[in-house]
């Protein structure tokens, strides 16, 4: 993928080679996201194909263990082959976004009901034994409802289900910077501020 901040079409290619020509809706750390009618697929970048296959591939059993959830977004192709992660189309996009269009901010009233159905929605994917680790407004999607749901889980970690949630993934990330990462979501949301916070690096400290 190119280093450069613009993105076009050629840039990216299909697990056969081919170019990708459908319009693309958002680049992440383990794919891109693109268009296809009211589906919003996520593909990984093939230029390191085996690795990022079997990131969509983990991302995949990770919505597959966390199941129906009116506050997740579904993935609709959970036993394809397809090296892909197939979505509702959110034309809202992620909060971050959202909340910079406003042109007023968003009521305390709004703020206080996102903040709860977030907080309840952690901790149901904590009871499903998964450590998100990536925490933020870019990964939080409105709906047309103005309902938040989370989505984006390529660089969460599914942990064994008899876990005691207790410790870390191995990588640092564990049920407490998740909170902290939590944490920030609501300082930003309130504020209307950027918050840096590095959750294993600020833990060590």
């Amino acid at each position: 993928m190119s280093e450069h901040s613009s993105v076009t079409l050629a840039e990216f290619v299909h697990s056969d080679g081919t170019r990708v020509t459908d319009k693309i809706v958002g680049v992440g750390g383990t794919g891109i996201v693109i268009q296809k009618g009211h589906l919003a697929p996520k593909e990984g970048e093939y230029d390191l194909l085996a690795d990022l296959v079997g990131s969509l591939e983990r991302e995949r059993a990770i919505y597959k263990r966390l199941g129906s959830h009116p506050s997740i977004m579904r993935c609709y192709n959970l036993s394809s082959a397809d090296p892909s992660i197939q979505m509702d189309l959110i034309v809202n996009g992620d909060l971050r976004h959202y909340l910079a269009a406003l042109k007023t901010p968003s009521g305390k009233k709004t703020q206080l009901s996102w903040i709860i159905n977030m907080a309840q929605t952690l901790a149901y994917i904590h009871q499903r034994r998964v450590i998100v680790a990536d925490i933020r407004l870019d990964n939080l999607l409105v709906d047309d409802q103005l309902a938040i749901k989370f989505t984006d889980f390529g660089k969460s970690t599914l942990m064994p289900l008899h876990w005691d949630l207790q410790g870390d993934d191995g990588d640092g990330y564990s049920i407490l910077t998740d909170i902290g990462q939590f944490g920030v979501i609501m300082f930003e949301i309130v504020t209307g501020q950027r918050c840096k916070f590095d959750p294993v690096q600020d833990r060590k400290m």
